[in-house]
């Protein structure tokens, strides 16, 4: 499982990404806590940066993904959502939090995202 948090989860989206990657990944799971939008590993190849799009994703990830997040990130507004759009519809669980472009501490909401986090290993057993 791979956990990561704003830059963390876009360097794993960027990395899952890249062309010749989806399908070979030795990850079984991900969660995505307030992630940001992966670059995209051609351009990086060629020294420069360019942050992808869902739109620009022509395979998306198809590993069983918690993704949580806060409408109200203002840091990143919409990114989030838009990585949850490069990850597959059937093998995703989205939580939603109020701790803007944070972790969340609330009990409810920590809870929210342990059970999601419990139910996608539930299915992957």
């Amino acid at each position: 499982m791979v956990i990561g948090f704003s830059l963390g989860a876009a360097l794993a989206a960027t990395m899952l990404l890249r062309p010749g990657q989806l399908g070979q990944a030795p990850v079984k799971s991900l969660v995505f806590l307030s992630g940001t939008l992966p670059a995209d590993w051609q351009e990086l190849q060629g020294g420069t940066t360019r942050f992808m799009q869902a739109i620009d994703v022509k395979t998306v990830i198809q590993i069983p993904s918690v993704h949580a997040w806060d409408d109200g990130d203002v840091e990143h507004p919409g990114e989030a959502e838009q990585l949850l759009l490069m990850c597959g519809k059937k093998s995703r669980r989205v939580v939603r939090h109020s701790a803007g472009h944070g972790i969340p501490s609330r009990g409810s909401e920590v809870a929210a995202i342990a059970s999601a986090i419990k139910d996608m290993v539930a299915e992957l057993a």
